[in-house]
């Protein structure tokens, strides 16, 4: 099964926005004009494919004269986000304006309350609006919505057991034009209160922030991306399998953006299980970008980082103090050179949509072979883990290399400050493994003065072109490591 593309923020979200989205068969309103209703029909469409992974059906729309504008009616609206489960809000009205290139939406009517339905359509549970508003800006020369403003206000779904409720919702979008007929487009999302029971699971968050850039945008092949991959949504959600011919179109569509900046945060984590220590974390955040992405090589960067964690360790006995070992910081940074990204998009759709094991593992085959040829480089720039008593840092790099005996080659360096003050407050514990660690980390170390006068470990770690492993120069085995 594909994984899911639109979850519960995506479900909300696309409530109203995807109000105005995909019209299959417009209907004959004589007191407008036919070129009023093609324009209204292309705008639906527009917006369902700049809107993806929220599929639309209705049972047709009909066009009103109001004012100076028009009152759109689409009935019997049902969302499809990808879920297994959709939202049913039946009859929803779309309030427009006509500008000289276009028309402005100036607002939306849908009901407050109404039905979530499973694939064979039961009851999935109740969905309440208590506020919601939509404002934006479709342009016929770009036959594209360059702008939206969404806000939404107390969404709640019931199903018991399961809830989940969110108090505000507030999205912008903007497309612009950036030269040689490529757009750039905007997204910022900005979430409050989210909370998520079921069956003994909670998840809450107090705040997040979405950020995405993309640069470069070929809108019509991006048109035809989102129609491709709304159609292997649907075909993966009715029978568990995409068609082979289907397969073959989205392998060969990843290049309809140049480069794109993804950045989200949260505040306040916290996900609980009864019987179990609550995960908590104040602050987080991930960030993704890429460039190249409409040529041969690309280059990306990743970064993760959380700060003040609370995570739940191992239960001990003894007196060993084990939550002095459990991270409560991360600032992890990964550059990846020399991408081949035909290769790898082309192995991220059949993960995504093959059917069997067997093309997941002739795709990564594939890119196994094309990260060797491209000579792939993933360095790892200064980052760092942190604890109560130590803090760890480090960097290097490896490169794929047809020529090395093991595919590849590495060199990284790491430093450990406080290990052992570590050791020292897991001894007695009965998680012999933790002290075993501890105490091979301490023999494999080369020890240096430090600020506080511990000393500090050193790990120098090379794999060669022979494939031979050392720590510090001296060889090293994986096997006889975990054994030891």
């Amino acid at each position: 099964m594909a994984p899911t593309r639109a979850g519960w923020i995506g479900i909300s979200g696309s409530l109203i926005v995807a109000a105005a989205l995909l019209a299959h068969a417009p209907a004959a309103t004589a007191e407008v004009p036919d070129t009023v209703r093609r324009e209204i029909a292309s705008l639906i469409e527009d917006l369902s494919l700049l809107y993806s992974g929220v599929d639309l059906t209705h049972a047709g729309f009909t066009v009103e004269e109001s004012g100076t504008g028009y009152r759109v009616t689409l009935d019997s609206v049902r969302l499809m986000a990808g879920t297994g489960r959709h939202p049913e809000p039946g009859a929803v009205v779309l309030v427009l304006e006509p500008e000289d290139d276009g028309y402005r939406i100036k607002g939306i009517e849908m009901p407050r309350s109404f039905p979530l339905k499973s694939v064979n359509g039961g009851d999935a549970g109740q969905i309440t609006v208590a506020g919601y508003a939509l404002t934006g800006l479709w342009q016929r020369s770009a036959s594209a919505l360059v702008e939206s403003e969404l806000h939404l206000a107390d969404l709640r779904l019931d199903n018991w057991p399961e809830e989940m409720t969110l108090e505000e919702v507030k999205a912008v979008t903007r497309l612009s034009p950036a030269g040689e007929g490529l757009w750039q487009e905007t997204v910022d999302v900005e979430v409050s209160e989210f909370r998520h029971s079921r069956q003994g699971l909670s998840a809450y968050m107090s705040g997040g922030k979405l950020h995405l850039l993309c640069e470069g945008v070929d809108l019509d092949q991006y048109m035809a991306l989102q129609r491709l991959l709304d159609e292997a949504e649907q075909q993966d959600l009715a029978r568990d399998a995409v068609d082979i011919a289907l397969l073959g179109e989205l392998r060969q569509a990843g290049n309809a953006a140049r480069a794109f900046q993804f950045e989200m945060a949260a505040r306040d984590l916290l996900f609980d299980a009864d019987g179990d220590e609550p995960v908590v974390i104040p602050k987080a955040q991930i960030s993704v970008s890429a460039e190249g992405l409409d040529g041969e090589l690309a280059r990306a960067i990743v970064h993760l980082a959380f700060d003040g964690a609370d995570l739940p360790v191992a239960e001990h006995h003894g007196g060993g103090n084990q939550s002095a070992v459990g991270p409560q910081s991360l600032d992890l940074n990964i550059a990846i050179d020399a991408l081949p990204w035909p290769p790898f998009w082309q192995s991220f759709i059949d993960l995504a949509y093959g059917g069997s094991p067997e093309s997941h593992d002739e795709g990564l085959w594939r890119l196994g072979l094309a990260l060797q040829d491209a000579g792939t480089r993933l360095r790892l720039l200064p980052s760092r883990v942190a604890s109560e008593t130590t803090t760890v840092r480090g960097d290097g790099e490896m490169h794929y290399d047809p020529a090395a005996a093991l595919g590849i080659v590495a060199s990284l360096a790491f430093e450990i400050e406080g290990l052992l003050i570590a050791k020292g407050s897991v001894l007695g514990s009965a998680d012999r493994e933790t002290v075993g660690m501890l105490a091979q980390l301490e023999e494999l170390g080369r020890p240096a003065p430090g600020p506080d006068g511990m000393p500090n470990y050193r790990y120098d770690i090379v794999l060669g072109a022979d494939g031979v492993l050392t720590v510090n120069g001296k060889p090293f085995s994986i096997v006889e490591g975990m054994e030891n």
